[in-house]
């Protein structure tokens, strides 16, 4: 027993092995001629070399083992049933690697190989290039290889298309891709996807909006159906060209094409209410957002502060600000609109919270720092912070008058034993170059105790930072966060 499973098991490692490193090793010759099977058509004259490649090396393989299995049967003494199995076992061994014959690391060697030799194609230089994009997940060991799929084959449109979709992923110069996609379109004008990233790229990284919009139109043109055209040129028209019953148009495109976008049903919603005050059109497709997709913060946030503003709704507009926060906790936006409304409705400890992140998370937002300096001065009494945040607010928007009408107040009021007056603040800080005679007017007002004047500001006025449901931030970091993914 022990000599046949000695023996079966010589019969069928050594065959393994020698197939395994001729396998491993071997320059296929479909890849020497550059057939990508994916990409090419099998009935071609390339297309039935390949074929025949394909079929004399599986005869190669068959050679290789039965020659190897014969060297081994003749140093032991083997049955047929011994030859049999061992031989059985190693070739099927070897079709089961052989699935992975498409893994990407194996396919990236054979690849090298192939540029080693100096027999690359320009399919083998871009399929090359492309696994090793995706491999190191790095574009820069590929660039040469994108470059010299280009070289050998410049009437391809796809070669310009991935090598500049790839860039825009990394960041890359923005001038390079925009030659690559103008190229590609040059080559291709009939493809929609060629002319809606290209138009992407224009509307997101430069100004110059109304070729954005010709590629636009070009893309919904030639493929009516192409939600992310529709989209992405609603979002266009809507933050840029100020054209919004368009943006309206293709946003119920979308809507039409893909009942459950998130993403369409809130730019529509907040079109809506910002801009044609349709306050039940914008409340239904909000909630629409959130259902079809509960992690989608933006919806989240617009929606609870169109219920809060418009609908009175707070514990709604509350569950939905909390649902923001746990979605995007860093986002200063969240704990801003949530903070204001938290202090209007007297919760003034979780306001302090809110607001004090939203300082933090944004230190560059005026109106953050002036909402958290009068929470910490009208309610906790501390002047000091407080001066210290209205103080930033004008700094980061010296025309600022709310904060500069608390910051009198709060000099006026709290500091009175020390020689400090709005005034030397004005002038101490060059704001006196910014403030006009009117306000001017009513910082003296406010200094004097028995004006008028002094007693509403004593009462608090209405100085919400930001009109939440106008504020749409039309960053290009924003956009990119409401496009589809380039990944």
């Amino acid at each position: 027993m022990s000599t046949f499973v000695l023996n079966t098991g010589l019969l069928y490692f050594v065959p393994l092995i020698i197939g395994f490193m001729f396998w491993k090793y071997y320059v296929p010759i479909d890849a020497l001629v550059g057939y990508n099977v994916n990409e090419n058509k099998v009935a071609t004259q390339k297309g039935a070399l390949a074929l025949a490649a394909s079929a004399i090396q599986l005869a190669i393989y068959i050679a290789v083992i039965l020659y190897s299995a014969e060297i081994v049967s003749g140093l032991i003494n083997a049955t047929n049933n011994q030859l049999l199995l061992g031989l059985g076992l190693a070739f099927g061994s070897l079709i089961l690697l052989d699935f992975k014959r498409n893994d990407t690391d194996r396919e990236r060697r054979i690849l090298e190989r192939i540029i080693r030799l100096g027999r690359g194609s320009a399919e083998t230089h871009f399929r090359y290039a492309f696994l090793k994009t995706r491999s190191s997940n790095d574009i820069n060991d590929a660039r040469e290889h994108f470059e010299k799929a280009i070289e050998l084959d410049q009437e391809n449109s796809q070669y310009y298309y991935v090598y500049a979709r790839l860039l825009q992923f990394f960041n890359e110069n923005v001038e390079k891709i925009r030659s690559l996609y103008e190229r590609a379109i040059k080559h291709n004008p009939g493809d929609a996807d060629l002319h809606y990233y290209y138009a992407r790229l224009l509307f997101n990284e430069t100004d110059e909006f109304d070729i954005a919009q010709t590629h636009f139109e070009r893309a919904i043109e030639l493929d009516p159906e192409h939600y992310d055209a529709h989209y992405t040129y609603a979002l266009l028209l809507s933050t840029e060209l100020e054209n919004n019953q368009n943006a309206r148009n293709h946003l119920e495109r979308c809507i039409q094409l893909d009942p459950e976008a998130a993403n369409a049903h809130h730019l529509y919603g907040n079109i809506q209410m910002s801009e044609f005050e349709e306050f039940e059109s914008a409340r239904s497709h909000l909630q629409r957002a959130v259902e079809c997709d509960p992690d989608y913060f933006p919806a989240h946030l617009d929606y609870a502060a169109l219920l809060y503003s418009e609908f009175d709704d707070t514990e709604k507009a509350r569950e939905h600000y909390e649902r923001a926060v746990e979605l995007e906790s860093e986002d200063s936006r969240a704990h801003l609109l949530y903070g204001e409304m938290l202090f209007n409705l007297k919760e003034f400890t979780d306001a302090r919270r809110h607001l004090k992140q939203a300082t933090e998370y944004a230190p560059d937002n005026a109106g953050a720092h002036h909402l958290y300096a009068r929470v910490l001065a009208s309610e906790f009494d501390e002047y000091e912070a407080a001066r210290a945040h209205f103080e930033k607010a004008i700094e980061l928007e010296p025309t600022k008058t709310k904060s500069l009408v608390h910051l009198a107040i709060l000099l006026a009021t709290e500091f009175e034993d020390e020689d400090t007056s709005i005034k030397d603040y004005i002038d101490e800080s060059d704001l006196n170059k910014t403030i006009d005679s009117d306000m001017e007017e009513i910082l003296d007002n406010i200094l004097n105790p028995d004006s008028e004047d002094r007693s509403e500001y004593d009462e608090g006025i209405d100085d919400s930072p930001i009109e939440p449901i106008q504020d749409l931030d039309r960053t290009s970091k924003e956009i990119n966060k409401r496009r589809p993914s380039d990944n």
